[in-house]
């Protein structure tokens, strides 16, 4: 049932045009995801054994949550008219780098971790540099690219987003593994932790740049 909410979720998003999700007519996925929850409730609700009601209802929402429905937000970041296709790649070249400079200033300068217990090898350094290169990508790509669309303001808020929110997301990964006591959320990319940890940074930072763009950029 949440495979198939969350394929619906995805789908429509795909389909309608972006100014969707909050909208009273045009919300398929608000609607989807508010008749899975009541599904998702009246389901349990006829289960004898209801020890387990809050552990698999939170279960459920979070495969909802997690991944469809902030995976939509890269949809509707695309179908921003008309340089949906620029924020989209600007968005995927930035938590690239960012990952990759927290990483390399992570493990060469160590020091304190960030969050021992979630994420061991996660320092405040790595943080740190992968916020400084946040702000250092959004600088780099509004001068060669030359993105006459956004001012300087936009350019560093994306920066300062990729930089904070992509690692953050990061976090929010690790943090369900440790509590599934499992090393990779799967086996699709062996030693990348599985498919989860491609997106993870991605599909949380869209979010935020979204709402950013339509409220305040369109």
């Amino acid at each position: 049932m949440c495979l198939g909410a969350g394929f619906l979720i995805l789908a429509s998003s795909y389909i309608r045009t972006t100014d969707m999700l909050l909208s009273t007519q045009k919300g398929i996925p608000a609607f989807i995801l508010t008749f899975s929850v009541i599904i998702l409730l009246l389901i349990h609700l006829f289960n004898k054994n209801i020890r387990y009601f809050v552990d698999s209802l939170g279960i459920s929402l979070a495969g909802i949550f997690m991944v469809p429905w902030l995976g939509s937000y890269l949809l509707l970041l695309r179908d921003i008219a008309p340089f949906g296709k620029q924020y989209f790649f600007m968005l995927l070249a930035g938590v690239w780098t960012v990952d990759t400079a927290a990483y390399a200033f992570g493990t060469k300068f160590g020091g304190r971790k960030l969050a021992k217990t979630i994420s061991p090898k996660k320092t405040i350094a790595g943080f740190i540099s992968g916020f400084i290169s946040g702000m250092i990508f959004a600088f780099i790509w509004l001068t060669v690219v030359k993105i006459n669309f956004l001012n300087w303001k936009d350019a560093l808020f994306f920066g300062a987003v990729i930089g904070i929110a992509g690692q953050l997301g990061d976090l929010v990964e690790s943090m369900f593994k440790r509590s599934c006591m499992v090393k990779d959320t799967g086996g699709l990319f062996p030693g990348h932790g599985g498919a989860y940890d491609r997106i993870d940074s991605i599909i949380f930072a869209a979010p935020f740049l979204y709402y950013y763009l339509v409220i305040f950029v369109k």
